[in-house]
């Protein structure tokens, strides 16, 4: 309530400082848009104070929410509210139990057990779709990129890029929304290069994570992707023989078979590589002699 009983504040002192009829105006919405954040409605202070007056659970994961807070905002994990919900059974349904679903999910992500974010993730999709908007579009976006990496040939991903509550959120330009795509782009649409470019995005992105320590969680989840995309890319391309040389011998058998060069003058030049010549060297001697063969 400490945001509406503000705005009161404000608005009433303004006016007593500066009394003309803006500052009534803009006073009066101020009132009014505090009491407005008074009634109990979806996601406001009204709401919060209603919880937390009905049980003992929901004043204790408020509680845990205030400290987790303070500790992510200075980068510092605190994983004492795990101790202290293994001491609850969760029994009840509002926005402020379900943040308790986000702890494991985000514990789970910063293993790398992503197969578990999956699972998890999706279960909560089929359940829970009366859940808060910004909490459902979270599910929404960890299902998307968990789903992208470990399931890439499940039809959900289809479903999930046509939500509208993911559509609206993945325009939002935040570290992770971008990483949630390269995922997508990396293992479902096979498009590295894109891939690569929205983890990029993400790195400069990163002063816009909710906290620091979600900026730093998500520069391990960048730094290591793009690592895993590299190196696959670098061992598709060997394996694909894209981007090594071929031989000095793989040459001169060209030149034989396209009768630019005789046998016996193919194999004098092959002695000359035993002897370090490098190819540009060779094709050097080639233009010098007319391809009449040479000498050892």
């Amino acid at each position: 309530m400490q945001g509406g009983s503000g705005q009161y504040l404000t608005s009433v002192l303004a006016y007593w400082l500066w009394p003309n009829i803006y500052v009534f105006v803009f006073a009066s919405l101020g009132i009014l848009m505090g009491l407005t954040n008074a009634i109990p409605m979806s996601f406001n202070d009204g709401k919060n104070l209603l919880l937390l007056s009905k049980s003992e659970l929901n004043r204790l994961v408020f509680f845990l929410m205030l400290e987790d807070n303070y500790w992510a905002n200075r980068g510092k994990s605190y994983d004492e509210k795990y101790r202290y919900l293994r001491r609850v059974t969760i029994n009840e349904t509002n926005f402020l139990t379900d943040a308790t679903i986000f702890y494991d999910l985000e514990q789970l992500v910063d293993q790398g057990q992503f197969e578990e974010v999956y699972i998890l993730a999706k279960k909560i999709y089929h359940e829970r779709e009366d859940m808060v908007t910004p909490y459902r579009q979270e599910i929404l976006r960890l299902l998307l990129f968990a789903a992208s990496l470990q399931h890439p040939e499940d039809p959900l991903i289809t479903t999930l890029l046509e939500d509208p509550l993911l559509v609206a959120m993945l325009k939002a330009k935040r570290p992770e929304n971008s990483s949630a795509q390269a995922a997508y782009h990396w293992r479902v649409k096979g498009d590295v290069a894109t891939a690569l470019e929205h983890l990029a995005q993400a790195k400069k992105r990163l002063p816009r994570a909710h906290n620091l320590r979600a900026q730093e969680q998500e520069a391990r989840i960048i730094d290591y992707w793009k690592r895993k995309i590299q190196a696959e890319q670098a061992n598709s391309n060997k394996n694909s023989g894209i981007g090594t040389k071929p031989s000095p011998e793989f040459f001169y058998l060209r030149l034989i078979i396209s009768g630019v060069l005789k046998p016996d003058v193919s194999i004098q030049l092959m002695l000359f590589v035993r002897k370090s010549f490098t190819l540009s060297r060779i094709i050097a001697i080639f233009r010098v002699n007319n391809l009449k063969g040479v000498t050892v």
